[in-house]
């Protein structure tokens, strides 16, 4: 039977599979006995027996297993421990074994029994398993990111065209309408959507013709077929490609509709999901966590209701008919007569200064709500803010609830995202363990055989190079090492003054009370030249000190480095290697970062000095700062930076996934938020001022919901900073939506910010706990 045959072929697959470890390990066996018998006097006391990547590598998929050789399998012996002992009887056994290499990736996969329509659905569904296979996943994320870019870069107005229409209206003195004044984009990105469209919706048809030879998704043809269709990821492709046949097929007078189809493009980003494993990660890690995150949601809202409904009453019960809100003023810039901005009145509350009432924007418990989301996650966009003394006593109670609550979602998904993160590096990290591992046995035999050591610490005395050089030498060292000497220490200690003066200098000299407008500004006339204010010439005083000082001890350094040994350079020593002529080792010293950073700290002030600066002369006054990572040349500091550099490098691959996850988000929130707050266009002179905008503009409600206003958000590339600001609980406020949509958007754009967040202090947390201890041992503090 079929089942049969699939059972058969499943253990043939996991026999290959041993075979070709159990292989490798021979194989590894007889290279290290060649090496033996090149140098059989090697110490082998502590030779113990590496596992290549691949002998400790998990089997595979069962169901995606690919076939790489079609011969028969031979019987596997059992497998041997990875850690025991190396004798002479093992390297004379694994002389019988064969030195066949497999290549690590095949082009195509390969199925037993074998089908064609089960290889074409392996290269569209999966693509691990062949070369093939990722060069079809490398061209569908490209497809995706083009459509991605296209969709946002359509939005910025200089890339839209208003139609011709609006300004024959214009000038024909007749009524605008939105219809015929609303801009476009441009035709080109028409195009680019007409042909990604037809990329994906040729490539989801092949997969769902294909997937019926996938036995894990049922037993029937009609079976697997929607079982794959119903997959989350396949029912994202169908949105994705969803509203551009709408759009074709159907015709929308409502612009709420077509601007609904538009947003729903923005799914076609978590096609990405199933390209990128970083974002599969953090995903499993929100699904992990989801129950309590919806729990710690829920009581959040609940005493957020609670805190709403107390704010309400103590600012926002309060009603009032003054006439000061009631009756007609006059605009103190137009001088004109306005009409009453709430002719039945509004209610209100003191006002900060408490000498008289004002409107309230805690009008009610929703406009309330909002209030308590921005400040227990704190964001704070200062939109709105209590200003009774009762009012502020809640503000601080509700600060401290937040930060209470927002502790308990950031442990449960840090440590979530631990777990799932340990889970997908786990393998990666071991497998580059091993070769490391491998390559520093490698390393050491071939120096043994050679009779020489590779190392970076002081050679043995009888294999350090003639103590010669003088009193070049002496100088050389007085400069460089502030430990050789009294005089060295001085001058060390000379130079980090000078870069503490030198760097409040120039903070100072950018300051305008320090700053003087030249005598001829005004004589003559007005120019840029002449009115320019310029510092006092006590900093350039104080900068040309500096830079005379710092010029002169990098010659020094660099001039008599010759004289210097390569270890007093800094340089890597080989025992019994050739000397480095003198050029080389000057040459090697002056491309070392912290001297490359001395050039580039003084040579803007040389820039200057001859007049080469131009426009860019601010640009060469800011490089000059980079003269203060002078001060890692001192070892401790240079330490404390080493092992933060560990950190981050260790930490990196994880922030970079993570931050991928965050430009996704923040292309799908920025668009979110561009249509609920900047798509509304209007052409009505109640609404919009037509003496600064002609042809209409985009507009949504003031902040008190009782007037119109043009809209901040202009594009969904203007509305990243939104997200950024907002994500990282920054909330500066010069952004701050006004429609209930955007208000919603913003509330769990504050949530998802602090997961996001969380899971990158997971990440850098995990690595300063693996290398912190080390440094406290090696560096007391």
């Amino acid at each position: 039977s079929s089942l049969a045959v699939q059972e058969e072929w499943h253990h043939n697959c996991i026999l290959k599979w041993t075979s070709r470890q159990e292989r490798r390990q021979r194989q590894a066996h007889q290279r290290l006995e060649r090496m033996l018998h090149k140098k059989p006097d090697w110490q082998m006391g502590g030779l113990t027996r590496i596992a290549t990547s691949d002998t400790i590598a998990t089997p595979p998929d069962l169901s995606e297993v690919v076939q790489l050789t079609p011969t028969p399998t031979p019987k596997v012996a059992p497998e041997a421990t990875l850690t025991e002992r190396t004798t002479e009887h093992d390297f004379q056994a694994s002389k019988e074994a064969p030195l066949a290499v497999e290549d690590r990736w095949v082009w195509y996969p390969a199925v037993n029994p074998p089908n064609w329509r089960r290889t074409c659905f392996l290269l569209l569904d999966d693509s691990s398993h062949s070369i093939l296979g990722r060069i079809i996943s490398g061209f569908m994320v490209a497809t995706i990111m083009v459509s991605t870019v296209s969709f946002v870069i359509e939005t910025l107005p200089f890339l839209q065209e208003r139609p011709t229409l609006c300004q024959e209206l214009l000038s024909a003195g007749e009524e605008l309408t939105v219809k015929a004044c609303e801009p476009a984009p441009l035709l080109i990105f028409s195009t680019l959507e007409a042909i990604c469209i037809a990329i994906f919706t040729v490539e989801y048809c092949l997969r769902l013709a294909l997937c019926h030879t996938d036995p894990r998704y049922g037993s029937s043809f009609l079976s697997r077929t929607f079982h794959y269709a119903i997959q989350p990821l396949n029912v994202v492709d169908v949105i994705a490609v969803l509203p551009f046949y709408l759009k074709l097929a159907l015709e929308f007078s409502e612009i709420g509709v077509f601007g609904m189809l538009r947003l729903m493009r923005v799914c076609r980003l978590l096609k990405l999901a199933k390209h990128h494993q970083g974002i599969m990660v953090c995903w499993e890690a929100l699904v992990n966590s989801g129950i309590t995150l919806a729990l710690l949601f829920f009581y959040e809202v609940l005493f957020g209701i609670i805190f709403a409904t107390i704010l309400h009453t103590l600012e926002g019960s309060k009603y009032s008919i003054a006439e000061e809100f009631t009756e007609p003023y006059m605009d103190l810039v137009t001088g004109k007569n306005m009409p009453p901005r709430y002719p039945t009145g509004v209610f209100v509350r003191r006002n900060l200064w408490d000498t008289g009432d004002e409107p309230t924007p805690f009008y009610s418990i929703p406009a309330a709500l909002w209030w308590v989301f921005t400040t227990t996650t704190t964001v704070g966009y200062g939109d709105f803010a209590p200003t009774t003394t009762m009012g502020q006593c809640l503000g601080v109670l509700v600060f401290y609830f937040g930060i209470i609550l927002l502790a308990l979602p950031i442990g449960v998904v840090s440590q979530n995202f631990e777990c799932a993160y340990e889970r997908a590096h786990q393998g990666t990290r071991r497998r580059r363990m091993t070769s490391l591992i491998s390559a520093k046995t490698r390393t050491m035999m071939s120096d043994a055989r050679h009779g020489h050591v590779l190392t970076n610490r002081p050679v043995a005395p009888h294999l350090a190079p003639e103590q010669k050089g003088g009193i070049s030498r002496w100088i050389f060292t007085v400069m460089n090492d502030p430990n050789s000497s009294i005089i060295a220490m001085g001058l060390s200690y000379i130079s980090f003054g000078l870069i503490i003066v030198t760097t409040f200098s120039l903070i100072l000299e950018s300051m305008p009370v320090f700053n003087y407008t030249p005598a001829g500004c005004g004589a003559v006339e007005l120019s840029v030249e002449l009115c320019k204010p310029e510092p006092d010439p006590a900093f350039e005083v104080i900068e040309v000190t500096g830079s005379v000082f710092f010029t002169v001890e990098y010659a020094l350094r660099i001039i008599f480095a010759h004289s210097a040994s390569e270890e007093e350079l800094g340089l890597t020593v080989v025992a019994d290697a050739k000397p480095l002529p003198g050029w080389k080792k000057t040459l090697r010293y002056a491309l070392q970062p912290l001297n490359v950073i001395d050039i580039m700290a003084i040579v803007p002030f040389y820039l200057e000095f001859i007049g080469l600066g131009g426009s860019g002369a601010a640009v060469l006054r800011v490089l000059r700062l980079v003269r203060i990572f002078r001060v890692l040349k001192s070892p401790k500091m240079r330490a404390c930076v080493d092992m933060i550099l560990c950190i981050v490098l260790e930490a990196l691959p994880g922030i970079v996934s993570v931050f991928s996850l965050t430009c996704l988000v923040c292309i799908m929130f920025a668009a979110c938020m561009f249509f609920a707050e900047g798509t509304t266009y209007s052409v009505d002179p109640s609404m919009v001022d037509l003496t600064t905008y002609p042809m209409g503009t985009y507009i949504r409600p003031t902040k008190d919901g009782n007037d119109w206003e043009p809209t901040p958000f202009l594009s969904i590339m203007h509305t990243f900073w939104w997200f950024f600001t907002t994500a990282t609980t920054v909330g500066y406020g010069d952004y701050v939506p006004t429609t209930t949509a955007g208000k919603l958007v913003a509330v769990f754009t504050f949530y998802l910010g602090i997961v996001l967040v969380a899971i990158k202090l997971t990440i850098v947390q995990g690595s300063f706990r693996r290398h912190y201890p080390e440094w406290q041992k090696s560096h007391s503090i």
